[in-house]
């Protein structure tokens, strides 16, 4: 049978840094009272493999108060504003 040893000095940096969490984000006193006050927007890409369609961004609007969500597939990160 083998034997390891499990004491250490400190804790190795790959350790610690999987380890480290984020907090919740701060509450907001900003309250929607109705649909399109408030939008929230981000594009995410470059993908590291196109999609079947070539796509390799994608940009994301979320209604504030009705948290509908709308997807669109962007083959050049310059489209953003086409569908703004």
């Amino acid at each position: 049978m083998l034997k390891f040893n499990v004491e250490h000095e400190g804790v190795c940096l790959g350790c610690e840094g999987g380890k480290l969490t984020k907090g919740p984000f701060p509450s907001s006193n900003i309250k929607t009272t109705n649909i399109f006050q408030l939008i929230h927007s981000n594009i995410s890409g470059m993908m590291p493999v196109n999609s079947l369609g070539g796509y390799l961004y994608y940009l994301t609007f979320v209604d504030d108060y009705s948290r509908k969500t709308w997807i669109y597939f962007l083959k050049k990160n310059d489209e953003v504003f086409t569908w703004f």
